[in-house]
């Protein structure tokens, strides 16, 4: 079972997602990042967040997931490729199964960017724009 962090000062979210994940996953709400956990959910909304690593959520701008989510999908998101292999991210080191790679930080970023879509496609505009920022050309 995954141990899925909650980074979030709203309790009505915290509750939401803890029954969308009922029996898949294990939640804990946390006001400050805590190492540990398989997934974290960082709550974009609110300042005191930004930064930390993890899924965003929000309900204005930019974020891995929309605010309100519909009901089962944040579950089919988290559960995707369940039988597979898991894969962690501690700083930019990726563990798939038993084997590390140290990523540099541009290289951490690709892989951020392209896991967040959870086996969906992106363009390569999309991928510039994400991991080198709103004005790189692509070079």
């Amino acid at each position: 079972m995954k141990r899925v962090y909650i980074l979030t000062e709203d309790v009505m979210l915290y509750q939401k997602i803890k029954l969308e994940l009922l029996g898949v996953c294990e939640c804990t709400r946390c006001e400050d990042y805590r190492e540990g956990a398989d997934v974290y959910l960082v709550d974009a909304d609110c300042e005191r967040f930004g930064g930390a690593v993890g899924l965003t959520m929000s309900r204005k701008g930019e974020c891995d997931i929309s605010l309100p989510f519909p009901i089962g999908s944040l579950k089919a998101r988290l559960t995707r490729g369940e039988e597979g292999m898991t894969v962690r991210c501690e700083g930019t080191t990726v563990t798939l199964g038993t084997n590390a790679v140290k990523l540099t930080e541009v290289e951490f970023a690709l892989f951020s960017a392209l896991y967040r879509r959870g086996g969906e496609s992106a363009t390569r505009e999309e991928l510039i724009r994400e991991v080198w920022g709103e004005g790189a050309d692509g070079g």
